[in-house]
């Protein structure tokens, strides 16, 4: 856990949502039920929820947080009907911004994952929430930041009937999203792939590395055993070179034509490979 997670606060006034939210304080994370504009610096990570009629008895700790940026997430519940939300915004004389979450009057879980996740340092990495479009999914993480890709830019989705598109489910961690009739699950870092050129870069960048090591593995074992290229059959001199050279991706039947050239059943020889890996 790094120090900014070290110190968390979740400022709960009202019993009703610190009941429902139901997360055991600890070492790292405390709940408070009163709180004052002035303690709010002394938080390193400030969480607030409360009802929207709530919000203008508390609107000047939301705006010192706000101010200050530490305020990592405000949980509105709707405990009015929706289209009263603005009209308790601006009663509170608060704008709508990134960092507020609103959530139904019985959804509880989602300001839970999002909480949990910043209490394991995964905010970044979970999904606190996900919907569809007509033609696209959206996500957001635990750090409240969105995401939306088109169904068309991910294979998986592609396949899917669009009547079956919008009949997901979000893991209770909110480490993937899962679509139970096409058995298709969806984390993160698959939706930044499709969105993010930068994430797409990096994560290309690690997969040639892990091949460029996995490659330069399977010559550290062949030449330990002395084997010569000319002694492996069905794979040529030029495959066995970008394998090993180039960071050729090699099928399961190259590696298992590779494990009986070194007369090994193919687990010992994976096996025997990650030992050099």
């Amino acid at each position: 856990m790094t120090a900014a997670l070290k110190r968390m606060v979740l400022f709960a006034p009202e019993p009703e949502t610190r009941s429902k939210l139901s997360i055991p304080a600890a070492r790292h994370f405390k709940i408070h039920t009163q709180f004052s504009a002035g303690e709010v610096a002394h938080s390193q990570n400030l969480f607030i929820a409360v009802s929207a009629t709530g919000l203008s008895h508390i609107a000047n700790i939301i705006k010192r947080a706000n101010d200050i940026k530490l305020l990592r997430a405000l949980f509105v519940r709707e405990n009015i009907p929706p289209e009263w939300l603005p009209q308790m915004l601006s009663r509170a004389d608060l704008r709508m911004a990134r960092n507020i979450l609103i959530h139904a009057n019985e959804d509880w879980q989602t300001p839970r994952r999002i909480i949990n996740a910043w209490r394991s340092g995964a905010q970044h990495d979970l999904i606190a929430r996900a919907s569809t479009t007509d033609d696209s999914l959206l996500a957001v993480n635990c750090a409240l930041e969105c995401f939306e890709v088109s169904f068309s830019e991910i294979p998986a989705l592609v396949r899917m009937q669009k009547k079956e598109r919008s009949k997901l489910k979000l893991s209770e961690s909110g480490s993937y999203i899962h679509w139970p009739q096409a058995d298709v699950h969806l984390d993160l870092d698959a939706i930044r792939y499709a969105t993010d050129d930068k994430w797409r870069q990096h994560c290309d960048l690690q997969k040639i590395t892990h091949n460029k090591r996995f490659g330069q593995a399977i010559g550290i074992v062949r030449q330990k055993c002395g084997l010569e290229k000319k002694d492996i059959a069905v794979i040529s001199d030029r495959q066995l070179r970008r394998i090993e050279n180039e960071g050729a991706r090699p099928s399961v039947g190259t590696l298992t034509a590779l494990a009986q050239a070194h007369k090994m059943e193919l687990n010992a020889y994976l096996n025997e490979i990650a030992q050099h890996f």
